[in-house]
């Protein structure tokens, strides 16, 4: 399971700013924005629908808070899934959101595509890590002057 991002999905006003700008940095950029909004809204208990995780079942949800875990559905019994989110840059205008291991891709898999869709960026996000990208190109341009 991964997350493609394009740059070229974006919005008319991106392309016409960043037209001429091809840097691997803006792509690092937004690969990284989309993982920490994947990671901290899903430990918030939110869907990548925008609603909230449902509540898990009485017994599970009194069995994990009695181990001492929350008791709020955010998938991170362990940690691990979340911490192996990984993206890498193919060109300086695409790269890949990825897990790291085969385990967490299946546990992610069972998830995302059960009871709680998490792994996708929501188009509100989107326009967040277009603006970061904008000030990448606007910072490039305070350097020229």
């Amino acid at each position: 399971m991964k997350i493609n991002f394009i740059k070229e999905n974006g919005t008319k006003a991106l392309d016409n700013l960043s037209k001429g700008i091809n840097s691997a940095s803006n792509i690092v950029t937004a690969l990284g924005l989309a993982k920490s909004l994947i990671v901290s809204r899903t430990m918030t208990g939110q869907s990548s629908e925008g609603t909230k995780f449902p509540d898990y079942s009485t017994k599970y949800k009194k069995w994990k808070t009695g181990q001492g875990y929350s008791g709020t559905p955010n998938l991170s019994f362990t940690g691990q899934m979340m911490g192996d989110i990984q993206f890498k840059v193919v060109t300086p205008s695409y790269g890949i959101l990825f897990f790291a291991s085969n385990l967490s891709q299946a546990k992610a898999h069972k998830h995302h595509t059960g009871k709680f869709p998490f792994f996708h960026i929501m188009d509100d996000e989107y326009k967040g890590m277009y603006r970061a990208i904008a000030m990448n190109i606007k910072n490039l341009v305070k350097e020229l002057k």
